[in-house]
């Protein structure tokens, strides 16, 4: 846990300049699609950092608890994993690397939004390339899991599933204990998918 840990508290501390402290400021003499863009770079920052806080508070627990935890032996780590940590883990993965793909993102937007299409769209293909190199070397390393060969040595074939996995794990969990705080969350995501749904490129400029 903790070699993802630091590496989310990196990344989130890189976003927070990029995203917010110098984030493109709305115009109005910008085109709808710049500020289309403006827009969609806002919220790119705003869902990678907190992803990367989500990642640093899975990761934090989880250490704390195999601190204080008596665990029961395993054969293997994978198995230590899967059988006391699967949520903890998906969740410290799937956050993080959510996180920093995100910010790559931003970097292809930013650059449109500063220098204009011509490097716009050269910016936009090499994050392309580089996010999608980076989902590659994900999967492989998704879809060999501990090397072993067997299915259960994996906690799914590519990043997309263990996605899936941690949406499952998480739903499970919150219908499982009740808890008031999850469904508190599960609340504000909603108001917030419904509340950008009613957002236009023309609310973002600055009165």
């Amino acid at each position: 846990f903790n070699n993802m840990r630091a590496p989310a508290a990196l990344v989130g501390g890189s976003i927070v300049p990029m995203g917010f402290a110098a984030t493109p400021e709305p115009n109005a003499n910008d085109s709808k699609f710049i500020k289309r863009l403006k827009l969609l770079h806002m919220i790119i920052a705003i869902l990678s950092l907190s992803s990367e806080i989500i990642a640093v508070t899975y990761s934090t627990v989880a250490i704390n608890k195999l601190s204080e935890s008596i665990i029961a032996p395993t054969t293997s780590v994978t198995v230590l994993l899967k059988r006391d940590f699967e949520l903890q883990w998906l969740g410290c993965n799937v956050n993080f690397l959510l996180g920093l793909l995100g910010f790559a993102s931003m970097l292809g937007i930013r650059a449109w939004i500063v220098f204009g299409p011509k490097i716009g769209k050269i910016s936009i293909l090499a994050v392309g390339s580089v996010i999608s190199h980076c989902l590659s070397v994900i999967n492989h390393g998704i879809s060999h899991g501990d090397g072993s060969g067997s299915g259960s040595g994996t906690f799914g074939s590519n990043f997309f599933g263990i996605i899936k996995r941690y949406f499952h794990l998480t739903t499970s969990e919150t219908l499982k204990n009740k808890g008031i705080l999850q469904f508190a969350a599960f609340g504000f995501l909603a108001a917030s998918l419904y509340f950008y749904s009613k957002t236009s490129p023309d609310d973002t400029s600055v009165q």
